[in-house]
């Protein structure tokens, strides 16, 4: 397994620190995918290449929905997105990571709609990614008034994976969220399990379920983390687990735990 932290892309004396200590670094994009530079870019592949860094990026999703009914916002939405997978294609990242749509204040109605456009979205960003030898993968929500039910469950990141067909898509297993909206995260690997090559990107970190999406380090949370970490290796999963935790020393707590879980003597 690759393991990854995650800094926003801006962050470049952050991404340096977190290269000299992990696997990889995933990119957040969220409140800055218009400021990315080519001098930017720039600094992030010598980092990459200074340190063998496998990258990964996180497309915005704050105030933006990808299959929104309201063609403007759909517009915008994708517009960033897909400027989202051109970073990705340039700092030679393998994921990219993407929210699901949302249904906000829209009725049931309309869902079908959200449904048939965000499918497009993603049909549209993996055909190109296929190109870069890129994955991009869809991650599922925590339990919030203006996420789809079945964005929380898993069960439309399954559809959608299914609709799709697609070899350069996959389901992003967020484990935070997943316990936040009450499932053991060790259950719902056994969930995308049933659907070979779906699972194809993680997000670890903790958190007290049914409450706040905490974000706190491995072992700080409720989480089975050995059933998981077992259950994940049982699938022979050995692409990238993002630590995501806030700031390094959170990240380095989960490092270290990690590597306990999975019997290292690797020290963070």
């Amino acid at each position: 397994m690759i393991i990854s932290a995650s800094i926003s892309i801006d962050d470049t004396d952050g991404i340096r620190a977190r290269a000299a200590q992990f696997d990889g670094v995933e990119l957040s994009l969220d409140f800055v995918v218009h400021t990315v530079t080519a001098e930017l870019l720039d600094e992030i592949r010598s980092i990459g290449a200074e340190h063998g860094t496998v990258f990964s990026v996180h497309a915005p999703f704050y105030d933006l929905n990808i299959g929104s009914p309201n063609d403007g916002i759909r517009e915008v939405s994708v517009a960033e997105t897909h400027r989202a997978l051109e970073v990705a294609i340039a700092v030679g990242a393998v994921n990219l990571n993407v929210h699901p749509a949302v249904k906000s204040f829209f009725p049931r109605e309309y869902w079908p709609v959200i449904r048939a456009r965000e499918a497009e979205t993603f049909r549209g960003l993996c055909d190109i990614a296929r190109k870069h030898d890129l994955i991009v993968t869809v991650e599922n929500l925590p339990a919030m008034p203006h996420h789809m039910p079945d964005s929380v469950d898993l069960s439309g990141q399954l559809s959608l994976y299914g609709t799709l067909n697609h070899p350069a898509f996959g389901i992003c297993l967020d484990t935070g969220h997943a316990h936040q909206a009450g499932i053991e995260p060790a259950d719902a690997v056994a969930v995308l399990g049933r659907s070979p090559g779906a699972l194809r990107h993680v997000h670890a970190h903790d958190n007290h379920s049914r409450g706040e999406d905490e974000h706190l380090p491995i072992g700080k949370g409720t989480i089975d983390w050995p059933r998981f970490v077992a259950a994940l290796r049982s699938t022979g999963y050995d692409r990238i687990v993002v630590l995501e935790n806030r700031p390094l020393e959170a990240q380095l707590e989960s490092l270290e735990a990690w590597n306990r879980l999975n019997g290292s003597s690797k020290p963070a």
